[in-house]
């Protein structure tokens, strides 16, 4: 009789660990909260480590992929803003990896994170690594507006700069032809 209580006391717990945890999707939005606040008041420290725990919260906490995926984009952002570029880019990866496995690889969000991937690899000083990520993000600028399409500019000509001639000059110059196209203007960025 005990052994039989002391099975159906695991099983109960495997199946409750599998399943999301209410309070930790309250504490990650707790701590995503934390996390905005933070950044937007400049307090970098502060907003890497409550992105941090909100990204630790989300998966431990098996509140998904989607969430897990934007948990680790703010983590990866906010790294980048606060030159932790190895911890950015590592964030990021994964979380393009996850959000391209929910929506596809040319979704808008998918967008987002090649943006910041191709952003931290110009802060690295290996621009000639991401050029990967500025041409599938070329594919789909159409998709943008206002703030992210003068971002996508902002990637566009980040490279165009960061690249080196004159090996590079071939792909300074379609990036500058995908920046015509979408009305880019280098004056938004002086």
């Amino acid at each position: 009789m005990r052994a039989t209580f002391v099975g159906a006391l695991f099983t109960v717990a495997v199946i409750l660990a599998g399943c999301a945890n209410p309070a930790n999707r309250v504490t990650m939005d707790d701590y995503t909260d934390q996390c905005g606040t933070s950044e937007n008041s400049g307090h970098f420290d502060v907003a890497l480590e409550a992105c941090r725990r909100a990204w630790i919260n989300s998966r431990i906490g098996n509140l998904g992929t989607e969430l897990e995926s934007r948990a680790l984009y703010n983590y990866g952002r906010v790294a980048r803003k606060a030159m932790k570029l190895d911890d950015a880019e590592e964030a990021l990866k994964r979380s393009l990896e996850l959000q391209a496995s929910i929506d596809g690889a040319t979704s808008e969000k998918v967008g987002r994170r090649l943006a910041e991937l191709a952003l931290t690899k110009i802060f690295q000083r290996k621009s000639e690594d991401g050029i990967a990520y500025v041409e599938r993000l070329i594919a789909m600028a159409s998709a943008y507006s206002g703030a992210e399409r003068k971002a996508v500019c902002g990637v566009l000509f980040g490279y165009i700069e960061d690249l080196p001639l004159p090996k590079f000059g071939a792909k300074r110059s379609e990036f500058e032809t995908a920046a015509k196209a979408m009305a880019c203007s280098r004056a938004e960025f002086k």
